[in-house]
C-alpha cells in the first residue's frame, strides 16, 4: 500500500478505552488505520443509524462509563428512566434479548450521549457491567434531539399522553434553544396519525393543572367520564378563546364533572354555553366564568332544536377541515371536489339556519296557538281572503267566484301559518 494515497473518509475519537474497543473489532482491518486519539477509515463503516434507521448497522461496545444523559436535550420523559423496566432487566438480565442502545456522539465536545435505551444503560450500571451494545446515530444535533425526543422513546416503553403532548408541542412551535424548527403541519398530521388534533387542542391545556395531571396517569381515564373528548373540548375552548385563564380552566373541568347543570352537557353545548358567557360584552377576564347561572335557553338547549343546532355545528367543523384540505390540495380535480363538498356544506347549513330563525320566530306556536294567536292568525287570512277576492272581483262578474277564492286564500294563510309552527324535526 503506498502511504501517499490512504484517504481516510471517517474518523472518530474518543477516550482510549473505547479506542481500544474498536482496536479490537478492526485488529486486522487494512482499510482501518488505528492513532494516539484517533482511529481513521479508508471506507466509510456505519456504526449506527441514519437519521433513526438503524436496522442494518453495525453495533459496537461502548464502555458504560463513557455514555453521557442530556434530559434536557434528549429526553422527553419526566422520569430519568422506567423503573419497572430497570428491575425486569435486572431480574431477568440477557444481552442476547436486549437490542443496542442508540448513542450519538456530539462533534462540539466528542462526548457520547443517550438517546435512546436509558433504561438499559441504568441496568447495566446496576449490574456492574463495563460495556453495553450500542449503535450509532448518523445525523445533525437537531436530527438527534428529534430521533430522541419522538421517534426514539415512542416506539420504547409507551409513553404517557402527557409527554406526547410535550413532544408534539415542541415539534409543532419549534425550540430556538436546541435550534429546532417548527415541523410543517403536513408532517406533524402524519407523524402522529389520527391522534394529532385531540393533542393540539391538549397543548392549550395549563401543563401543571388538573387535566394534565390526569392526562398523564392512565390510571385515572376510567374514573373520570370521557376525560380525553372533554379535556379535548376544553382545549379547544381556550385555543377559541385566549383571554381565558388557568382559574377558568379549572372552572370548566369542575362545572362539566361536579354541577348537575353541567354534567350531562354533551361537547358541543357545553361549547356554546362558554361562547355565550365569553360573547358578553360585560365578560372580564379576571372574573369567574359562573355557568351555573348562564341561562341555558337557546336553540342548544331546546328539545325540539338542539339536532338542528348540533348539525351545524358539525358543519361548521367540517367545512374547516375541508378549507384545510383545499388549501393543501395541489391538483384541479382535487380543488374541486373538495369546492363541492364545501358548496354542499354550505347550502345544508343555511338551510337548516334558516328553519331556525322560522322556529324562533314562531316561538309560541310551537307549544299550540292561544285565542290572541288564533285572532291574528284569522286576521291575517281575512286580510289575504279580502285582498284576493277584491282583486278576482274586478276580473271576473259576479261573486261567487271572488268568495271562494278569499276563502281559499284563507285556509292556505292558515295552513302556512301551522306549516311554519311545526318546523322542528329539520328533515333533510
Amino acid at each position: 500500500m503506498i502511504d501517499g494515497l490512504w484517504k481516510p473518509v471517517a474518523r472518530i475519537t474518543a477516550d482510549s478505552q473505547y479506542l481500544d474497543e474498536l482496536k479490537r473489532t478492526y485488529a486486522n482491518d487494512p482499510d482501518v488505520r488505528v492513532n494516539k486519539r484517533s482511529i481513521s477509515f479508508r471506507r466509510r463503516v456505519h456504526f449506527g443509524p441514519r437519521a433513526g434507521n438503524y436496522s442494518e448497522c453495525a453495533t459496537a461496545l461502548v464502555p458504560v462509563g463513557h455514555i453521557h444523559t442530556d434530559e434536557r436535550r434528549f429526553q422527553n420523559r419526566t422520569d430519568k428512566y422506567s423503573r419497572e423496566s430497570v428491575e425486569r432487566i435486572v431480574r431477568n438480565f440477557d444481552p442476547n434479548r436486549l437490542d443496542p442502545v442508540v448513542v450519538w456522539q456530539d462533534p462540539a465536545n466528542n462526548r457520547i450521549y443517550m438517546l435512546s435505551g436509558h433504561s438499559r444503560l441504568q441496568a447495566h450500571r446496576q449490574l456492574a457491567k463495563e460495556t453495553i451494545p450500542a449503535k450509532f446515530f448518523q445525523g445533525t444535533e437537531a436530527e438527534a434531539i428529534k430521533f430522541a425526543k419522538v421517534d426514539a422513546n415512542r416506539a420504547a416503553t409507551a409513553e404517557t399522553l402527557a409527554e406526547d403532548v410535550r413532544a408534539y408541542r415542541m415539534l409543532r412551535d419549534g425550540d430556538t434553544a436546541l435550534n429546532l424548527a417548527p415541523l410543517p403541519r403536513k408532517e406533524l398530521q402524519e407523524r402522529f396519525k389520527g391522534n394529532w388534533q385531540k393533542l393540539d387542542n391538549y397543548t392549550y391545556l395549563n401543563p401543571g393543572g388538573t387535566l394534565m395531571q390526569l392526562l398523564g396517569n392512565k390510571e385515572t381515564h376510567d374514573q373520570f367520564k370521557y376525560l380525553l373528548n372533554r379535556a379535548s373540548t376544553i382545549g379547544y375552548i381556550r385555543k377559541t378563546y385566549p383571554q381565558l385563564t388557568n382559574a377558568h380552566e379549572q372552572e370548566l373541568f369542575h362545572f362539566w364533572y361536579n354541577d348537575p347543570k353541567g354534567h350531562e352537557l354533551k361537547p358541543d353545548d357545553y361549547v356554546a354555553l362558554v361562547s355565550k358567557r365569553v360573547s358578553r360584552f360585560d365578560f372580564r377576564p379576571e372574573e369567574p366564568l359562573s355557568l351555573d347561572k348562564v341561562p341555558t335557553t337557546g336553540t342548544e338547549a331546546r328539545a325540539d332544536t338542539r339536532a338542528a343546532q348540533q348539525r351545524i355545528y358539525e358543519l361548521k367543523e367540517l367545512e374547516k377541515k375541508l378549507r384545510e384540505k383545499y388549501n393543501q390540495a395541489r391538483t384541479k380535480a382535487e380543488k374541486d371536489a373538495l369546492a363541492a363538498e364545501i358548496r354542499a356544506s354550505l347550502e345544508e347549513r343555511s338551510r337548516l339556519e334558516r328553519d331556525l330563525a322560522i322556529v324562533l320566530k314562531t316561538q309560541t306556536a310551537l307549544f299550540g296557538l292561544d285565542g290572541t294567536n288564533r285572532q291574528n292568525e284569522l286576521l291575517r287570512g281575512a286580510a289575504i281572503g279580502l285582498g284576493v277576492g277584491y282583486v278576482a272581483g274586478m276580473v271576473v262578474p259576479g261573486r261567487l267566484l271572488p268568495a271562494a277564492l278569499g276563502l281559499a286564500a284563507a285556509w292556505w294563510a292558515g295552513e302556512k301559518e301551522k306549516e311554519a309552527a311545526n318546523i322542528g324535526g329539520f328533515r333533510k
